[in-house]
């Protein structure tokens, strides 16, 4: 018996669309995948005939060797740029290090220069995020200032680096499908700049959506990141339970204070920042 639950799957896999991607829900406290879906994606029906050349043939159709094939589960086996999603993360790091607060101030430029380099890393809206020469940590995640999390990146690189790492980056997750792991390089000195790109999730950080839904669930978790599981329960033929896995954590990614700090700026971003789409009547919403 699965932890997947059939409605919420028909949910993910029709608010997804035709668009090519997946969706990953999880319950936070205990890590059970309550929706898991992957598009495109195809019917294992073809593959269990017992025709041989049916299923050779089928199997053929869906393109096993292609990275776009339906038989890659983007949820699980394919790593993304996190982009700005991995912004909570440079936030979670910049507080555990201790030398900065939701009230730190940064300065505010339009783009910020890089080291050893005469480029520059602009925001995304090419402007500066609030015009007033400066913006604190709580507001930058509120408004996903690109050049803020730059400078972090820049200046506790290391300790991204094993923010990163606690929340299951450059591992692999145990789960109950095969998985390729997230990555968070290590970025030597002598290729400082893409430290400022690696605060803001891009350059060679790259994550599966599992993971990415495990570093928000552990947040949402006090810091804790739970084991995600697929598997509720094993029954025998006559229904009695043979097996039903008991809730673990895979480790505390950060503190509960980090934690409860992190939320309440995610809370910020639905309310009046860059992720008011995610608003749901009636709901808070990180």
């Amino acid at each position: 018996r699965l932890t997947v639950h059939s409605r919420l799957q028909q949910v993910a896999a029709s608010s997804l669309g035709g668009q090519l991607g997946s969706v990953v829900a999880l319950d936070p406290q205990t890590g059970a995948v309550r929706a898991l879906y992957s598009n495109p994606s195809f019917d294992p029906g073809p593959l269990a005939s017992h025709d041989p050349p049916s299923i050779r043939e089928y199997w053929n159709s869906l393109e096993p060797s292609s990275p776009t094939s339906p038989l890659v589960n983007k949820a699980t086996s394919r790593s993304f740029p996190p982009g700005s999603t991995f912004k909570v993360v440079t936030a979670a790091a910049a507080l555990e290090s201790g030398r900065y607060t939701p009230q730190s101030r940064f300065p505010d430029p339009v783009a910020i220069d890089l080291p050893q380099t005469d480029q520059t890393l602009t925001n995304f809206t090419n402007a500066a995020c609030t015009g007033t020469g400066s913006i604190d940590l709580f507001t930058a995640l509120e408004d996903s200032c690109d050049t803020t999390f730059g400078l972090i990146g820049l200046d506790i690189h290391d300790q991204v680096l094993a923010t990163a790492e606690g929340f299951g980056f450059n591992q692999s997750i145990p789960f109950d499908l095969a998985g390729e792991a997230s990555a968070f390089p290590r970025v030597p000195d002598d290729r400082e700049p893409f430290r400022a790109y690696a605060g803001i999730g891009q350059g060679d950080v790259a994550a599966t959506p599992l993971q990415m839904a495990l570093v928000a669930a552990a947040i949402a978790n006090g810091g804790d990141v739970p084991r995600p599981r697929l598997v509720q329960e094993i029954r025998d033929p006559s229904g009695s339970v043979v097996e039903k896995p008991s809730p673990e954590t895979l480790g505390e990614a950060i503190s509960a204070e980090t934690a409860a700090e992190i939320t309440r700026m995610m809370t910020a971003v639905v309310e009046s920042g860059t992720g008011t789409a995610a608003q749901i009547p009636g709901v808070s919403v990180a």
